[in-house]
């Protein structure tokens, strides 16, 4: 298994890390939405199920395939974007949970954290009740058993 992030794992890695250095970086909505939809198309292959999505004040998140004027209302609804969040999975099969707050301030920067770690615990989720069956399965099996088995006769 590959353990080195490739050239696009570690682009993902410094885009998130330039934004949390940059400070305040207030957006309008539509500003907004044009850099969700330029972090999807960037990094495209890493997104997993509806990530990026935007953090609104109110933990409210506003998918990437949402349509433009339907996000729109949701932002007149529920405040303006406070930042980006979202699930990767790295080329070394590993998770990313991408955060990206647009503004400085400790209320802000606290709704994007929330919301990428919702995203991490769901994913972590989604990820074990995928693998836990197939360690079932594997203990159960036949060839596992056999292994076992032949280790006990080597051993006489």
């Amino acid at each position: 298994m590959n353990t080195a992030p490739n050239k696009a794992d570690k682009s993902l890695i410094r885009a998130e890390a330039a934004y949390l250095r940059k400070g305040d970086n207030k957006l309008t909505p539509l500003q907004a939405i044009v850099k969700l939809q330029e972090l999807r198309d960037q990094f495209r292959d890493q997104w997993t199920g509806s990530s990026p999505w935007l953090v609104l004040p109110d933990l409210y998140a506003l998918p990437v395939e949402m349509p433009v004027p339907r996000m729109l209302k949701e932002i007149e609804k529920h405040g303006e974007p406070v930042g980006i969040a979202g699930v990767a999975m790295l080329t070394t099969r590993q998770f990313r949970v991408f955060r990206m707050p647009f503004l400085n301030d400790t209320k802000s920067r606290d709704t994007v954290e929330r919301s990428a770690r919702e995203a991490e615990r769901l994913a972590q989720a989604a990820l074990k009740a995928k693998i836990d069956p197939m360690i079932e399965e594997l203990l159960r099996s036949s060839a596992l058993q056999d292994i076992h088995k032949g280790a006990k006769d080597d051993r006489r």
